[in-house]
């Protein structure tokens, strides 16, 4: 889609972490990429925040878990992943017989059928590890540690008879909804950063639209989604697929506070990363 070059006034406001500055006192040259074109990086930004923005705008109209199960499900494939779940855990610490239950999933025919026969949902090792962490984390960190037992062997030796060799899983945390975790998985799937944001946009608002989930606006901050010049041409840069050292250079201020106005920017849109943050600025209009 075309995108507008965002203008990048003077002007006064709150304070701010300081920009870099010459030793002149003027601000840094600015950089200006693009001249080669675009690169693989960015093409790839690309691609996932239009397959973000379509599955939000399918998350929006989703009328049923049926729904939201298809939405996410469809945008698996071209991730080398063939299925998926969004599963109710157990509070850390709380874990009680028939804690868990299963919001929606996607698995392929066989492996759910051999999940269910073989008990899996109570022992299963993935949510065992969710229940006990908030960041995302993949198949194989909990296949490598430390005290695996026999029961996490034979689940994946399971899992792998059906096709599922690796995944990754996102513990889900919300004030207004009992934990989660959204686990993806397939014969190989793509290890790109992009990918796993993708997946988390994913997981994340799929979560919201089955359990009415809401995100607090950060204390202190200003209004949810309000958002400062500085933070509307950061995700401005970022929608072009700029990094936030390029964003520094073009905007001539320091990598670090470049940084600071993305993430204060995810914080106002309730969003989970930078994927999120300016598919939620583009669909609000907040960026063009």
């Amino acid at each position: 889609m075309a995108r507008r070059v965002p203008a990048t006034p003077g002007g006064h406001g709150t304070a701010r972490p300081a920009e870099s500055m010459g030793e002149s006192g003027a601000a840094a040259p600015v950089a200006r990429a693009g001249a080669m074109g675009p690169t693989i990086g960015h093409r790839r930004f690309m691609e996932f925040l239009e397959k973000a923005l379509q599955s939000l705008e399918r998350l929006r109209r989703a009328t049923s878990a049926r729904d939201v199960g298809a939405c996410v499900g469809d945008g698996l494939p071209d991730l080398g992943l063939s299925g998926f779940a969004l599963v109710r855990i157990a509070a850390p610490g709380g874990r009680q017989p028939g804690a868990r239950s299963v919001l929606v999933d996607g698995w392929p025919t066989d492996w759910s059928a051999v999940y269910d026969a073989g008990g899996f949902l109570d022992t299963d090792p993935i949510l065992a590890v969710a229940e006990r962490r908030v960041d995302p984390f993949g198949w194989e960190d909990v296949r490598l540690a430390a005290g695996s037992g026999a029961d996490d062997a034979a689940f994946f030796r399971a899992a792998a008879g059906a096709g599922l060799n690796d995944g990754i899983a996102f513990p889900l945390r919300r004030l207004s909804a009992a934990p989660a975790a959204a686990v993806f998985a397939g014969a190989e799937p793509s290890a790109g950063a992009e990918a796993r944001a993708f997946l988390q946009v994913l997981a994340v608002n799929a979560h919201k639209k089955l359990t009415g989930a809401f995100v607090q606006a950060v204390p202190g901050t200003p209004a949810q989604g309000v958002l400062s010049r500085r933070e509307r041409e950061c995700l401005q840069w970022c929608a072009e697929g700029k990094t936030s050292w390029e964003i520094s250079q073009i905007l001539a201020i320091s990598q670090h506070t470049a940084d600071w106005y993305l993430a204060s920017a995810t914080r106002k849109l309730g969003a989970t990363n930078r994927l999120h943050a300016v598919a939620e600025a583009l669909r609000r209009g907040l960026i063009s």
